[in-house]
């Protein structure tokens, strides 16, 4: 996940401010009102990250430790026993975004082959716009026996805006790797081809001077001893 935990959560930044607020939130209204304001889009929205969430427990809580590492073993169960439930809920939030998607590039591939990416509304959305944009070549998908699948290969979506945490650009520099793997592989085949057709007519040229070998009829009986 990227998330930016970086620095303190007190005085840092406003998305540090709406971090803080949502974990003091958290924290004064206790587990059992969870997710309190860690909802999916809020999460997204934030990108909170876990980093995030130990920095300001460890500054609000545990004086500003430096780290989980440096407690005592009382108060490292304490901070255990604080953490977990609101990380719980922000895991969740990341869970669910990455289920049902939201607006942004998604990336598509089957079993064997990536398919680039796609921009959709939402994860049902990709799917659909996958099977439409890429059925016809994910039926002929091959494998790396060069044996061609006859069955129908289930093509799958996921979120690139989602817990990967891949931006527009990330998502397109993906495609452009795709691409160029293709292209790499239709190199490779091109190389095949050319290897095999000279072996073919290798085979063949053998094959005609063997048929010619017989056709040499052996000399004639002579009666001679």
């Amino acid at each position: 996940m990227s998330g930016g935990g970086q620095g303190s959560l007190i005085m840092g930044s406003d998305r540090d401010r709406q971090l803080a607020e949502e974990f003091h939130r958290a924290l004064a209204d206790g587990p059992e009102c969870a997710p309190w304001g860690l909802t999916p889009d809020r999460v997204l929205e934030l990108r909170i990250d876990r980093e995030d969430l130990e920095l300001w427990l460890l500054e609000t809580l545990f004086n500003g430790a430096s780290s989980y590492r440096r407690l005592s073993s009382g108060r490292k169960g304490y901070f255990t026993r604080t953490f977990n439930p609101i990380w719980m809920a922000i895991q969740e939030g990341w869970a669910a975004v990455d289920s049902e998607g939201r607006p942004g590039y998604y990336r598509a591939w089957t079993r064997n082959a990536n398919f680039g990416v796609i921009w959709a509304r939402d994860k049902q959305h990709a799917a659909n716009a996958a099977e439409l944009i890429f059925r016809h070549v994910a039926d002929r998908t091959t494998t790396r026996y060069g044996l061609t699948r006859q069955e129908s290969g289930r093509i799958y979506v996921s979120f690139l805006g989602g817990s990967t945490g891949d931006d527009e650009e990330s998502a397109l520099r993906k495609a452009a790797q795709d691409i160029e793997q293709i292209e790499q592989e239709v190199e490779v085949s091109l190389d095949r081809i050319k290897m095999y057709t000279k072996k073919v007519e290798e085979l063949r040229a053998r094959a005609d001077a063997i048929r010619s070998a017989m056709l040499v009829l052996p000399p004639a009986a002579t009666g001679d001893e």
